[in-house]
């Protein structure tokens, strides 16, 4: 992971990280168990969730078995949203443009 939290005092914890293209997930320079040892994550794991399928969106799980490690409760999305005014729904539109800005975005990271 490429980012700046190494500079911030975050807590993070009970995550589950994965990238299909590695199993050596890194936190800018550190691995996952320097991470941990700086105080970080210390519940975290690196795991394969387990989607039912992720390339096709479909974000449920086979199993539960990782989800649990990381105390997920799973819940019911068909009552997630944005409630309130026409106007405060309206500003919480999903831009189409946006999956594409973000696939040329990581295109162009995974190319430096």
């Amino acid at each position: 992971m490429t980012s700046n939290w190494h500079k911030f005092n975050l807590f993070t914890d009970y995550n589950c990280y994965w990238d299909t293209r590695t199993k050596d997930i890194r936190f800018n320079d550190k691995s996952f168990s320097e991470w941990k040892a700086e105080g970080k994550d210390l519940n975290s794991i690196v795991a394969d969730p387990l989607f039912v399928d992720p390339s096709a969106f479909d974000f449920n799980f086979k199993k539960m078995s990782v989800a649990r490690k990381i105390r997920f409760i799973p819940f019911d999305y068909s009552e997630a949203g944005v409630y309130g005014s026409d106007d405060w729904k309206r500003l919480a539109r999903f831009d189409p443009e946006l999956p594409a800005r973000f696939d040329t975005y990581v295109k162009e990271l995974e190319n430096k």
